[in-house]
């Protein structure tokens, strides 16, 4: 990784970790699609543990399709252009975790260090469960002409995007 990787990984980094929230992008099984929302804690290869509700149409749809894209956005008071805002897009195969488990216990845990008492309250529920959102690959965009291609085994793969057709001159 060269170091203009490496700052765009850390770029990457501090977006995922000052924000609470992410967009979910959900379909049907008839294709119908979904936008909402949910809280996240992010693992180490931007894995993205969501905690959600059966009761929510997203998952409902997570069940009988188990492939999302999740976008984490700046926040638009923090963006000196709308149209530009630092994001990083992810498409996602989604998993359950049980709550059975280690890995359960484990980050609810850092739910719980995240979000506060209201996690305590939210496990006791029998509809809300755990999920991890497994990044195939994403986008990060950080302005106008500056977006990359994230991937690789542990997500830390950085390519910058271009526009072939303009390197070219080919209006195409």
């Amino acid at each position: 990784m060269t170091d203009s990787d490496q700052e765009i990984r850390q770029e990457l980094s501090a977006l995922v970790e000052k924000r609470l929230s992410l967009e979910l992008a959900t379909a049907s099984e008839t294709n119908i699609p979904c936008a909402s929302y949910a809280p996240y804690v992010c693992g180490e290869n931007l894995q993205l543990y969501v905690f959600l509700s059966d009761l929510a149409k997203h998952t409902a749809n997570i069940r009988s399709n188990p492939h999302v894209s999740a976008m984490i956005i700046e926040d638009e008071s923090n963006s000196p252009n709308l149209f530009a805002r630092n994001r990083l897009v992810l498409e996602c195969s989604v998993e359950k975790i049980n709550r059975d488990t280690e890995e359960f216990d484990q980050w609810i845990g850092l739910y719980k260090e995240r979000f506060g008492a209201i996690v305590d309250t939210l496990v006791q529920l029998a509809d809300f469960n755990l999920y991890v959102l497994v990044p195939d690959q994403g986008v990060f965009v950080k302005g106008f002409g500056q977006a990359y291609q994230i991937g690789g085994e542990f997500m830390t793969e950085v390519k910058h995007i271009t526009n072939p057709a303009r390197q070219t001159g080919s209006e195409n």
